[in-house]
């Protein structure tokens, strides 16, 4: 194998089905309060933008007219949150008129 900057996940397939377990994976996710579930978007996004990479450019855009904007793993969640909020309202506007 090449050497690679950063060491894969799964190196050896065999060897990690062997060894899996559903109940260490999860204990590696947070779950919502009081024992409420999982929410995978809370799983994919939240608990990253808080944590130790949530200053790291998660996604760095770059505008037609030439303007760059990089947004951190801790402003893309604040980004996804507010999106969802307002398509939330919406939604919820539509189906109360």
């Amino acid at each position: 194998m090449k050497a690679q900057k950063v060491m894969p996940n799964m190196v050896d397939y065999a060897q990690f089905t062997k060894n899996f377990s559903w109940d260490k994976v999860r204990a590696e996710l947070d779950g919502l309060p009081d024992n409420g579930g999982l929410n995978i978007a809370h799983e994919a996004v939240v608990r990253y933008a808080k944590g130790i990479n949530k200053d790291h450019v998660a996604i760095k855009w770059l505008a037609v007219k030439g303007e760059e904007f990089d947004y951190t793993t801790g402003s893309a969640e604040g980004q996804l949150r507010n999106s969802v909020s307002g398509l939330y309202k919406r939604c919820l506007n539509k189906i109360l008129q």
